[in-house]
């Protein structure tokens, strides 16, 4: 097998799912038992002597049952609905959905855990027109990729060796990644995949420990750079900025650029220099190192406080997000977080940069999971929308304005188009209008849009997390009318 790294594109962090009536699950079973749209080589594509099944029979074969139907959002087509129960981490690329799913496509009714495969799905038809062989381990994330310049899909899992008599057992990185094509006319449709890397970890490997966007995948202590063949190592115990040789400033990581060359920090803290302010200076910018810890610059200022006790930076919020090239911070210029700047830094050098719409276009924000600032890039990079848990603000990039969500409750992104960010709050599913930034609340129980490539989205999948809940689980798409 070759051993090519592969470029993430598009990573999809399915965060929730919807539990959906056990009338997929059963549906899901009734297909697989007659062959159909879910099992292996269904449609003819793949198979172990699936049915011939033309585009119609296929996808009513996967047909969304009514009660699904109902629940689609205002403007999709319930003709176009079909769902496979068992179908988690759901990737778009181009005319599939790729997911991880059984391998046999059959979703057990006794809560047994099955072994799970990376399928594709005929963004159509819902027909499963290819499996790989099972994947060696617990998934972690998944995502689409860049192989050599052609669309691919990728797995991050945990992958276990159990070692011999001479080493012992150990559990690391593994990452597995197929051309998006794998199984059409002229392409290899081996379940083995076309690259194979496995790094060593730290740390229990979990979804917390991951970033991954087109500038590398970041998990744990490893660094996977777009075209490596090999994590290489990353020094994350880094030594903090300090003031005076005594005040150790406050950061919080940030993010991946350049490549994989730097990590970029957000520093945010207060320390009392000799000489200074009685109250003590507040300190905030961005600092950046290279993957051994080394500074490479930084831009960080100090100010003095206007208050005698304080932990943190004084001052109106601001917000940092690494974006593709570029260190954007986001600031407020009032304590009512009403009115706000942005300031974009180049990440290789720190000097200010102006990027264009062009320029991000294709970027995919740094999301460390749980994390306090959360961001979306629409695909053309003309908006970038940025959450945090008490507001939701909309940039327009070549503008250079920021506007706030007006909405009692924050805003959870799931998904993000050119014209139209997708989420949810406490309170139900909502799409923002990204040129007014005009949030409008979905139809109660409307199904939550988890990802969306022109006009088809997926409404519905489970977490790997979940997977023990595969009978209730399913993966839902459908287009707009």
């Amino acid at each position: 097998m070759s051993r090519r790294g592969g470029r993430p594109l598009v990573p999809v962090l399915v965060t929730s799912f919807v539990l959906l009536t056990t009338a997929c699950a059963g549906k899901a079973d009734e297909a697989g038992s007659e062959g159909g749209g879910d099992g292996a080589g269904s449609n003819g594509s793949g198979g172990d002597g699936g049915d011939e099944l033309s585009a119609e029979e296929a996808l009513a074969r996967n047909a969304c049952p009514d009660d699904v139907r109902v629940r689609l959002p205002d403007g999709f087509d319930p003709a176009t609905c079909w769902s496979v129960a068992g179908v988690h981490e759901p990737v778009l690329v181009g005319d599939r959905v790729f997911g991880v799913a059984p391998v046999d496509g059959k979703v057990p009714t006794d809560g047994s855990l099955p072994p799970l495969a990376l399928a594709a799905f005929d963004v159509a038809t819902g027909a499963r027109v290819w499996v790989s062989d099972p994947l060696p381990g617990e998934v972690i994330r998944t995502a689409a990729v860049d192989l050599d310049g052609d669309p691919g899909v990728a797995v991050l899992v945990s992958e276990e060796d159990d070692g011999d008599a001479v080493t012992a057992a150990s559990v690391g990185w593994g990452y597995l990644a197929w051309p998006a094509d794998v199984g059409e006319d002229g392409v290899d449709s081996d379940g083995e995949p076309a690259v194979h890397v496995v790094g060593p970890s730290e740390q229990s490997p979990s979804i917390y420990a991951t970033r991954w966007t087109e500038q590398g995948l970041l998990a744990g202590d490893g660094l996977l750079r777009p075209g490596a063949d090999d994590f290489a190592p990353v020094v994350r115990d880094v030594e903090p900025m300090l003031i005076d040789e005594v005040y150790d400033l406050g950061e919080t990581f940030s993010g991946v650029s350049g490549g994989g060359d730097v990590l970029l920090s957000y520093v945010n803290g207060v320390a009392w220099p000799e000489g200074g302010p009685d109250d003590g200076n507040s300190y905030v910018g961005w600092l950046a190192r290279d993957p051994d810890g080394a500074r490479i610059w930084d831009s960080v200022i100090a100010f003095p406080n206007q208050n005698d006790i304080v932990i943190s930076a004084e001052g109106p919020d601001r917000l940092p997000v690494v974006v593709g090239d570029y260190a954007l911070t986001i600031a407020a210029t009032d304590d009512g977080n009403t009115d706000f700047t942005v300031e974009w830094l180049d990440a290789a050098s720190g000097q200010p940069a102006t990027p264009t719409a062009a320029d991000l276009a294709g970027s995919v924000p740094n999301n460390g999971v749980g994390e306090v600032v959360q961001a979306q890039l629409s695909p053309d990079g003309r908006y970038l929308t940025a959450h945090t848990s008490e507001m939701t603000l909309v940039v327009d990039v070549e503008a250079g304005s920021v506007q706030r969500v007006a909405s009692d409750f924050a805003i959870d992104g799931a998904a993000v188009d050119d014209t139209t960010l997708y989420g949810t709050t406490d309170n139900g599913s909502v799409t923002v209008d990204l040129a007014t930034a005009v949030a409008t609340p979905a139809a109660e129980g409307s199904l939550e849009i988890d990802a969306v490539a022109g006009d088809t989205a997926v409404l519905g999948a489970g977490d790997a997390a979940s997977v023990d809940l595969l009978g209730l689980d399913a993966l839902v798409v459908a287009r707009r009318s």
